[in-house]
């Protein structure tokens, strides 16, 4: 039902968010995040299991909608120009508003029908994926 996963979702939201402190030594490596006395392994399994968990959730309601995950992190962090940890919560709201202005797109494009929702994050996210690409090779 809608309470369940809205209720998982919560739980998982401050899953993440509690983590925040060991996914941003993660960031630097593994190592600097062992020095710093992050049993690594142990968190690696943690946060694979919990973001398992939310990605099965959101699938489960939404289908399979690509590349916001991609494309929301990266813009908030070159427009904030902070870590990632400090902005978790901002990508959520921020990946939502995303989504829902993207349905609010494909359902009102002219069209005789509606263009999934997962067709209109792909068709801008994979440019974005690509520039990501050419801009990391520099």
């Amino acid at each position: 039902t809608l309470f369940r996963s809205a209720l998982t979702s919560v739980f998982l939201l401050v899953a993440i968010y509690r983590y925040r402190y060991e996914l941003k030594l993660l960031l630097t490596s593994y190592e600097f995040a062992y020095l710093k006395g992050i049993n690594v392994k142990k968190i690696n399994y943690i946060l694979l299991f919990v973001v398992s968990l939310a990605v099965g959730v959101a699938v489960s309601f939404t289908g399979p909608i690509g590349f916001v995950g991609l494309i929301i992190p990266h813009i908030l962090k070159t427009i904030y120009k902070q870590s990632a940890d400090k902005l978790i919560l901002p990508i959520f709201f921020y990946g939502g508003v995303f989504l829902v202005l993207s349905d609010l797109i494909a359902r009102n494009l002219g069209t005789m029908s509606d263009i999934p929702i997962g067709v209109l994050t792909s068709f801008l996210g994979a440019p974005f994926f690509i520039y990501l690409l050419i801009k990391g090779r520099k």
